[in-house]
C-alpha cells in the first residue's frame, strides 16, 4: 500500500515537476521564510498605523506652535495661559479655584 502511493508520487512528479516546485516555492515564501508574506502584511498594517500616528502628531505640532506664536505676541495671552494654567497670580490678589462637579 506505501509501496503504491510512492510509485503514485513518483509519476506525479516525472509528468508535473515545475508545478510541484512552483507550489513547494509557494508554501515555502508563504509561511517558512524569514521575510514570509504574513510577516509583510503584519508589517504594511504596522507601517500604516505609524504613519496615520505621524499625521496626528504632525497636526498636534502645527496647533501648538500656533499657540505658542500667539503666546509670544501678545502679552494679554500670555498672561490669561499663566492664570488660567498655572494660577499665577499679581501681589495682592487672591485665587480660587472651583472644581465643577459632573
Amino acid at each position: 500500500m506505501l509501496q503504491k502511493a510512492v510509485v503514485k508520487l513518483l509519476r506525479i512528479w516525472k509528468k508535473h515537476k515545475i508545478l510541484v516546485i512552483i507550489l513547494l516555492t509557494l508554501f515555502y515564501i508563504t509561511f517558512l521564510d524569514s521575510n514570509n508574506i504574513l510577516q509583510f502584511v503584519k508589517l504594511l498594517r504596522q507601517v500604516h498605523s505609524l504613519e496615520k500616528q505621524k499625521q496626528q502628531l504632525i497636526e498636534q505640532i502645527r496647533q501648538d506652535s500656533i499657540k505658542l506664536y500667539q503666546l509670544k505676541s501678545n502679552d494679554r495671552t500670555f498672561e490669561r495661559f499663566a492664570r488660567e494654567q498655572y494660577f499665577f497670580h499679581k501681589p495682592g490678589e487672591e485665587v480660587y479655584v472651583l472644581k465643577v462637579k459632573k
